[in-house]
């Protein structure tokens, strides 16, 4: 009965540490592709952008946002994995 539990451990341990090699890929894409799909609507509707001239100064505009997002996401992901020692 023990062994058939320790080697149920082993399998859950050696699944979680190799299927994580594909399933983080595939959830960062699928993030990204989600905001990258997200760009026409922004523009379109003109979401938490806020034009020049105005009251404030100031002009904001969403897209930016969502490219610095979009580049910063992967060296933050993978600092993360570094500094939690999960990559290493």
């Amino acid at each position: 009965m023990l062994s058939k539990v320790i080697n149920n451990l082993k399998f859950y341990v050696y699944s979680r540490y190799t299927l994580f090699i594909v399933l983080y890929p595939i959830g960062v894409s699928g993030e990204l592709l989600a905001i990258y799909a997200a760009f026409p609507y922004v523009k379109e509707n003109n979401l938490f952008t806020l034009h020049m001239p105005n009251m404030l100064n100031f002009a904001f505009d969403c897209r930016v946002v969502l490219v610095g997002a979009m580049l910063m996401y992967i060296p933050g992901n993978l600092l993360y994995l570094i500094r939690t020692n999960t990559l290493l």
